[in-house]
């Protein structure tokens, strides 16, 4: 077929004009795909994998241990403590300790029964055996070691007994209370010679689950002695700040702007 000549140029610039839009295009689409490229997926899970957890939920049932595997130690224990339950008392305490099978499946080092032996410390229960004697089951279970931290013989059968005590005449008071309780936990404790770390203090929370809600805090020192529990009521602010934990979190505003409620507002009672 016959071009005209006047034709050949235009053309030439119609051809020129396709081949540089087709360039154009490439150039743009390649760059839409690199952008659109994802992060690669091994950097991603290294940012966001989890480490190993600081602290274990034990469920034993009646009681949870929140545990802390570096210290070997109980950051705290958890249970509902009620007036039907104290009023029956049909179990015996039998004393026998042992290591925490919830341990061991997890291949954990638990700490052996025989662990404060000839260290001059007691195995003082956080959640206290009596506090269990509607089943044997119950109060066998709270002999658990990971229930237990060293505490002198004169706190354990003085002044800890004692606040031991006034929380069951609260339960029977008030009808359902949740005790969290636990030792005060840092790095520069000292140890047992089996390498159990010695706790300076312990505190007690106790919530008042029935209305109008209310709670109560201690704070008690290894070396306390006699009737000090009035002396050692603590404040919220020194739970949370000294425990990492806020433990009143379910209490509503009004309920929290009365706290620490006096030992005079509660409800007591004997169950037996």
């Amino acid at each position: 077929m016959f071009t005209p000549s006047y034709a050949r140029p235009m053309r030439a610039r119609i051809v020129r004009i396709v081949i540089t839009l087709i360039f154009i295009t490439a150039c743009q689409s390649a760059q839409r795909q690199t952008i659109q490229v994802p992060a690669p997926k091994t950097i991603l899970q290294k940012v966001v994998e989890p480490t190993a957890p600081p602290t274990l939920v034990l469920d034993h049932k009646y009681f949870q241990v929140h545990y802390s595997p570096e210290y070997q130690l109980a950051k705290y224990v958890k249970y509902t403590l009620t007036a039907e339950k104290l009023k029956s008392r049909k179990a015996k305490r039998r004393n026998n300790f042992f290591s925490d099978p919830f341990l061991r499946l997890k291949k954990i080092p638990a700490i052996a029964q025989n662990a404060y032996a000839k260290s001059g410390y007691q195995r003082g229960h956080l959640a206290p055996a009596e506090d269990f004697r509607f089943s044997q089951e119950a109060i066998d279970a709270t002999f658990v070691m990971s229930n237990m931290a060293p505490q002198k013989p004169n706190l354990n059968a003085g002044p800890w007994k004692k606040l031991e005590q006034l929380v069951r005449r609260l339960a029977c008071g008030e009808e359902k209370v949740t005790v969290i309780t636990g030792p005060l936990l840092h790095n520069s404790l000292s140890k047992l010679p089996s390498g159990v770390p010695v706790p300076e203090q312990f505190f007690k929370v106790v919530i008042d689950e029935t209305p109008p809600r209310k709670a109560i805090a201690y704070i008690l020192h290894q070396n306390d002695r006699g009737n000090i529990l009035a002396d050692r009521i603590a404040s919220f602010d020194d739970i949370k700040r000294r425990t990492n934990e806020d433990f009143f979190a379910e209490l509503t505003e009004e309920e929290s702007s009365r706290q620490p409620a006096q030992i005079n507002s509660w409800k007591e009672a004997d169950c037996h």
